[in-house]
């Protein structure tokens, strides 16, 4: 290994997957990009929440149902608003693909 990227790069797929060998990394990963995310909606996006008293606990909801591709809001859309949903939508898509793969190959005789 030589030089800091490749050796950054191998630490950020270890910590991602464990190299297949732990899936619970990847539900740490997920609680973090849908907490994370619920915190970027809690302060630019207020208005995604339907709850009339907003707590965190509803945003949580909302990035945890965008996250999963149940409901991309297309009446509230503003642009950044979509490309928020739209990184965590992709970030959802790659993670549960990588659990699939991991639990899979876990799962292999």
């Amino acid at each position: 290994m030589s030089g800091f990227f490749p050796w950054f790069w191998n630490l950020c797929l270890w910590l991602l997957t464990g190299y297949g060998e732990r899936p619970a990394y990847l539900l740490f990963w997920a609680l973090g990009v849908i907490s994370a995310v619920a915190m970027v909606y809690t302060k630019f996006f207020p208005f995604v929440a339907t709850a009339p008293k907003h707590s965190y606990l509803d945003f949580w909801y909302f990035s945890f149902q965008v996250f999963f591709g149940k409901w991309l809001s297309a009446g509230l859309q503003t642009t950044g608003l979509f490309i928020v949903q739209l990184f965590e939508f992709g970030c959802g898509l790659v993670l549960i693909a990588l659990l699939i793969a991991s639990v899979t190959r876990k799962l292999s005789p």
